[in-house]
């Protein structure tokens, strides 16, 4: 950006910083950025104006500081600004504009796109940029993490020939994007780099590339020995790989909405992790024998998948009644949906179960037995077996162990997994249970009741995520820590009470609980984070000691009837008022 640009010189007046009453924070003088206690982190912008001057002395961005859907269009950087890397803006879909003091030592601004000093990097590109094709300045050597990311109005960009690499999740999400043409000075392409650009049916490659060759649009090493990337726009329902292609490169194939077949060439030795994930159509997969390594969530999300078949003479991996082992037997893959039991025992061999969506689409499973040798479940386990009632573990077992049905450690300390598919309405944890696993009661849509024993400590991410008719919990006094999407979605909720000791609620903690009124936070708790209670519909109150130091932007979206009761002077005052919520001050 020019230096002597009127409006530049007028709005990069140095911001003071206030102390509130608190102690803890610094704010700008607008009150609008949250600072780190030196001022050199923005960690969380709470205005909703469409321009944020970064305030001088502002080093880096916190990648979590804008909400949701964040209402900027333009933000200019100070010259302290010295940290860009990775999602910068993560949220700020309405930017058209990102501008740099001049006299920034490392970053510059070029036509609202944001560069490193020397023009070689190109950083960030502008969701909203006011141009639908764009051209990547010669001279530029690098296209970073997710530059273009949610360009979604950008149907072309053109490469330069000076540019080396293209960083992962460099095109993400740029649904409008058509083709592409890699330069043949690229010697690098990140993993996922044109990941949702559901538009793009080819990328083509300059054929004196020393790296990557282009074969029918589909993108591959210069050997041919790696596919990288089939985009997501190819239109054809099926797809040979060639002949000579060693591996299928970690998510290669991921979210190709129209792919039912795929025909690996018999020399392929390694599918990557995800490298088939959510390919939604996808009827069958033959493996050939060559094939050594099956990538974590290679299948996963494949909700159309029946059949994973594999040569007879491959010494790695076999397929017994519809699910895919290792050829010894002690890894469970993936089971597809030809696996028709209503009753699976595990067989005796199996010692780990890799993926916690390995029986997902598995709809008529009621009943499933870990046998004794069973060691490790995949997290999340049988958390979409809507049918299951019963997880039976072998008594043998040294790792689970069962109690009427339910899976927990074999100490009994943990519960790791409810299973869905069961009518009770009513259950109770047993006592001597020190932590709920992550997801454990995920989609318990039956349960309206559910009681926790004064021993439990620790409640796991998504532990009881849309257990849609449960109406009343209550936490021990132990709990510290209500993790991300703990209760999300627990649509009937309506009673809830935090426990004294809890220090932080965790991204979409109670996002969805339309059933709340009121709630109380106790003085042990210093952060509320992103999403906390969005959509909570009836809550009317909601009272914030002064120990909360930390609010995320979009916590109480959506909280319409919302008032915060909180003392005056303290963090939540200023959040509600600057967020323009209801605010009552209490002593």
């Amino acid at each position: 950006m020019n230096d002597k640009n009127p409006f530049f010189l007028q709005a990069t007046t140095v911001a003071v910083c206030l102390i509130l009453l608190t102690g803890a924070k610094l704010f700008s003088a607008d009150g609008d950025c949250r600072l780190n206690d030196d001022g050199t982190i923005l960690e969380r912008y709470l205005g909703s104006g469409e321009t944020l001057v970064v305030p001088e002395g502002v080093r880096e961005i916190n990648p979590d500081a804008f909400g949701f859907n964040s209402p900027l269009k333009t933000v200019v950087l100070p010259k302290s600004f010295e940290v860009a890397e990775g999602l910068l803006f993560k949220n700020c879909n309405m930017i058209e504009s990102v501008d740099v003091a001049g006299d920034n030592p490392r970053y510059r601004s070029i036509d609202g796109v944001l560069f490193s000093k020397d023009a070689k990097t190109l950083l960030f590109v502008p969701p909203k940029i006011s141009v639908d094709s764009y051209v990547v300045p010669e001279g530029a050597v690098s296209v970073g993490e997710g530059a273009f990311q949610g360009c979604s109005s950008l149907s072309s960009v053109t490469i330069s020939k000076t540019v080396q690499s293209i960083g992962k999740n460099a095109f993400c999400g740029c649904s409008s994007l058509t083709s592409v043409d890699i330069p043949e000075s690229v010697e690098k392409i990140g993993h996922g780099a044109f990941s949702g650009c559901r538009s793009l049916k080819a990328i083509n490659v300059a054929e004196k590339n020393s790296q990557y060759s282009s074969i029918d649009g589909v993108l591959f090493t210069k050997d041919a020995k790696t596919l990288v990337d089939m985009p997501d726009g190819t239109e054809t329902d099926a797809y040979v790989v060639p002949e000579g292609v060693e591996e299928i490169a970690q998510r290669a194939f991921a979210s190709s909405p129209n792919l039912k077949s795929i025909v690996l060439s018999e020399t392929v030795e390694i599918i990557g992790d995800m490298a088939f994930y959510s390919c939604s159509s996808l009827e069958s997969v033959v493996v050939p024998k060559n094939v050594g390594k099956i990538g974590i969530g290679a299948f996963d999300n494949c909700g159309s998948l029946t059949s994973i078949d594999v040569a007879e003479d491959n010494s790695q991996f076999q397929t017994i009644d519809g699910v895919l082992f290792s050829q010894n037997g002690k890894t469970l893959v993936f089971a597809t949906k030809s696996m028709k039991n209503e009753r699976y025992v595990v067989p005796k061999t199996t010692e780990t179960i890799i993926s916690g969506e390995a029986f997902n689409l598995c709809p008529s499973l009621k009943e499933i037995v870990l046998s004794e040798s069973v060691g490790e479940v995949g997290r999340g386990a049988f958390s979409d077996c809507s049918s299951l009632t019963s997880i039976d573990v072998e008594e043998s077992n040294r790792e689970f162990r069962s109690i009427d049905g339910v899976l927990f450690t074999k100490d009994g300390k943990t519960l790791i997994r409810y299973p869905a598919g069961r009518k009770d309405r009513a259950y109770a944890v047993p006592e001597g249970v020190e932590k709920i696993e992550s997801g454990a009661f995920k989609n318990c849509s039956q349960l309206t009741s559910i009681v926790l024993p004064e021993s439990v400590e620790s409640i796991g991410d998504f532990a009881f995520f849309s257990c849609s008719s449960l109406a009343a919990i209550v936490l021990p006094k132990n709990v510290q820590e209500i993790g991300d999407a703990s209760f999300c979605y627990c649509f009937s909720l309506r009673f809830f009470k935090i426990p004294e000791n809890v220090k932080s609620i965790g991204n979409s903690a109670f996002e969805g609980c339309a059933s709340f009124t009121k709630i109380t936070v106790p003085e042990s708790v210093v952060s509320i984070d992103q999403f906390a209670f969005v959509g909570c519909s009836k809550l009317t109150s909601i009272v914030i000691p002064t120990s909360v130091e930390n609010i995320g932007i979009l916590a109480f979206w959506g909280c319409e009837k919302l008032t915060v009761r909180a003392p005056k002077g303290s963090y939540a005052e200023q959040f509600a008022l600057n967020n323009n919520i209801k605010f009552e001050p209490i002593e």
